[in-house]
């Protein structure tokens, strides 16, 4: 195997797997969003995946949604409940370092 051949497959490699990783991002604390009251009125449910920073601190910062179902239902609790999220702090050569990572909220009626 060429030297220029081993690199590419190497760095594809750490590619997909940092790519992986920005979405297997898991809470410490979770906060259960507001359920919008016209969608529990109409027994209507559904998501927001969010594109958020993750702090030095594990705390959320910048979440913005990327997209939803319905469009525009749950959005704005969707932000409001990921701001409140806590995540583990990514470290880096000792460090803690802030991180971009994706993640869905569901919007699910009680039984």
């Amino acid at each position: 195997m060429t030297k220029t051949l081993f690199l590419f497959i190497l760095i594809t490699f750490l590619a997909f797997d940092l790519h992986a990783e920005k979405h297997k991002v898991i809470p410490i604390i979770s906060i259960a969003p507001q359920y919008p009251k016209i969608a529990l009125e109409n027994r209507v449910e559904g998501w927001a995946e969010m594109r958020f920073t993750i702090n030095k601190n594990g705390s959320v910062e910048n979440a913005v949604v990327m997209d939803s179902y319905p469009k525009k239902i749950f959005d704005r609790e969707a932000v409001r409940a990921m701001l409140k999220y806590k995540f583990a702090p990514k470290r880096v050569n000792g460090k803690n370092v802030d991180y971009e990572a994706t993640y869905k909220i569901i919007f699910k009626l009680p039984n």
